[in-house]
């Protein structure tokens, strides 16, 4: 089973209202270009990245407007190196390619998640649903249902 099978089958398994939108793969996988295909605001996506620390590796979901700040980063895991994930390790963790991670950590994937304060002012979200040519849009508080992040702030 695929990563974006997987999903969609836990989406509906879990009782939430979500949309998906099917549309070209982006050229580039920018969250720009998501965003374009999708028909909606840049800000309205929720932008995934896998990192590793020396614990191991740690989801970061934030708006797609906004940059992450590996220093606060480093500071939330207490870690003094971070990097991020290589496309081999997104796949063989994730079984998705860069740019299609969806903002799941656990019970999802195993990766424990960390949620940036810039998604929680919004209604909505959108993400790419372990592929790069679909995504989902679901309401805020049906997200937040499925997941069990550590909120705080690390985006610039």
């Amino acid at each position: 089973m695929t990563t974006n099978e997987r999903l969609l089958e836990y989406l509906k398994q879990s009782g939430v209202r979500f949309e998906i939108i099917n549309h070209p793969e982006t050229e580039g996988n920018s969250c720009t270009d998501s965003a374009r295909a999708r028909g909606m605001e840049l800000r309205l996506g929720a932008k995934s990245l896998l990192v590793k620390s020396k614990r191991g590796f740690h989801l970061f979901t934030l708006s797609a407007a906004k940059s992450a700040d590996s220093q606060k980063m480093r500071k939330i895991l207490g870690s003094a190196k971070l990097r991020f994930a290589t496309a081999d390790e997104l796949w063989d963790l994730a079984q998705v390619k860069k740019g299609a991670l969806p903002p799941f950590g656990t019970p999802f994937y195993s990766f424990d998640q960390y949620l940036d304060d810039s998604i929680l002012s919004l209604s909505q979200i959108a993400f790419n649903a372990g592929a790069l040519t679909q995504s989902i849009t679901m309401p805020l508080a049906d997200y937040l249902t499925l997941v069990k992040p550590t909120r705080c702030q690390f985006s610039k």
